[in-house]
């Protein structure tokens, strides 16, 4: 059976794949799920610089979307 090219994988590719899950994963559906409010329990310690990092991308996404006017 013969793959389509479209099928067929380079490792460039998959990281980029990879890459946009994990923001879709960790960042983005974290922030739409509390557009409405911010959260407010403490985060867990400690935390790794990955952790962190996750945290300042979901604090910087949820005031983009305050400025577009999709959080409240």
């Amino acid at each position: 059976m013969v793959q389509p090219a479209a099928i067929k994988s380079k490792p460039a590719l998959l990281k980029i794949m990879a890459a946009l899950l994990t923001l879709r994963e960790k960042v983005i559906k974290p922030v739409l799920a509390s557009v409405t409010k911010p959260k407010s329990e403490p985060n867990p310690q400690p935390q790794t610089d990955l952790d962190l990092q996750y945290g300042k991308v979901q604090t910087e996404m949820r005031a983009l979307l305050l400025i577009l006017g999709v959080a409240v």
